[in-house]
């Protein structure tokens, strides 16, 4: 039973591909993120604020998967800057090399999911601050960017899934988007553990991101030439366009 996966059992296949039915991720809004950033904001000099300020500004710019934003290394960044002879600004980049599930790392889905693209002014400029308050607290002792900030022993590692979900669905408590309880663990007296009662997005606080990211590339690609099948597939890591359009990008971006 161990090997088993339901996806790959022909017996609970249906004949008729009509007759499957694909449960949608809601998709968080432009003016959901916008508040979502708004509400992280770091409002004080706290590096678990300005870790995960930086970490959802990461999502909503670029679609990452968790895997895939747990892996990131700063040597996989290049910020942006002024070119010193033309004065013109040239833009980072950001490359997916890796993904990291649990403590496993892989290289992604599909040779797709490897890929480089071009950082937004805004979350260059919160990778920026947040490389100044990495390196404050870590030095050179990690190259993840977004590695955990409990106390350390022999080795840092990356922040772990629990803690990303555990932040993210606080925040969408504070906006009304999600109803959470923060309960006593049963293991450790002085912390405390998320409850979700009920969620906008579901079990997944994540994968909302990508939807959002999908749908908003497809809803500008009308009016901008540059935004071809290819870059909006290459962006998001799809092998296909099929793909990020009928299953990510077919939301109602309001």
């Amino acid at each position: 039973m161990d090997d088993f996966k339901a996806r790959d059992s022909i017996a609970l296949k249906t004949d008729n591909p009509e007759e499957m039915e694909y449960k949608k991720t809601p998709m968080i809004t432009l003016q959901e993120a916008n508040r979502l950033l708004k509400v992280l904001y770091p409002k004080d000099n706290n590096i678990t604020e300005f870790r995960n300020f930086t970490i959802a500004s990461v999502f909503v710019f670029c679609g990452l998967r968790m895997s895939e934003l747990r892996a990131l290394r700063w040597h996989n960044i290049i910020l942006g800057k002024e070119d010193e002879i033309t004065k013109q600004y040239i833009a980072g980049k950001l490359s997916v090399k890796e993904t990291l599930v649990g403590s496993i790392k892989g290289y992604g889905k599909s040779k797709a999911a490897r890929r480089t693209f071009t950082i937004h002014p805004f979350l260059d400029k919160a990778l920026k601050v947040w490389r100044r308050v990495h390196y404050s607290k870590f030095n050179d002792h990690t190259s993840y960017v977004f590695p955990s900030l409990g106390n350390y022993q022999d080795i840092i590692v990356p922040v772990c899934e629990r803690t990303i979900r555990d932040f993210l669905n606080i925040a969408y408590g504070k906006l009304g988007l999600a109803k959470v309880k923060l309960l006593p663990r049963r293991d450790r007296v002085d912390d405390t553990r998320v409850v979700v009662e009920h969620s906008k997005f579901g079990k997944n606080p994540t994968r909302t991101f990508r939807h959002f990211s999908s749908t908003s590339l497809c809803d500008a690609q009308a009016g901008n030439p540059v935004l071809t099948d290819n870059f909006i597939k290459n962006y998001q890591g799809h092998e296909n366009i099929e793909l990020t359009k009928g299953l990510y990008g077919n939301h109602l971006n309001r």
